[in-house]
């Protein structure tokens, strides 16, 4: 089971790029395949590690429909810093 986050606005226009790797393997699998966990490790293979599968598999979750994942996943809660209060 993965773990997943909800992502901020910021970080989802940061991430825009992600989604044509995404795209990339859904192509390659002829948008047949639902995306599986191994799909979220080929992907932070392909970024040389440089974002961790939490944020990958979020960004997954937010990117896709649930039809269109195929993994086990769970949000965690973060608590919200005193400035996202109010």
């Amino acid at each position: 089971m993965l773990r997943v986050r909800r992502l901020d606005l910021e970080e989802i226009i940061d991430l825009e790029w992600l989604a044509m790797l995404i795209d990339q393997v859904l192509e390659y699998n002829n948008y047949t395949v639902p995306l599986e966990e191994k799909h979220v490790k080929m992907i932070q293979i392909a970024v040389n590690g440089s974002l961790d599968i939490e944020t990958i598999a979020s960004y997954i979750v937010d990117y896709l429909s649930s039809e269109a994942i195929n993994f086990n996943y769970e949000y965690i809660n973060i608590p919200l810093s005193q400035e996202e209060v109010g």
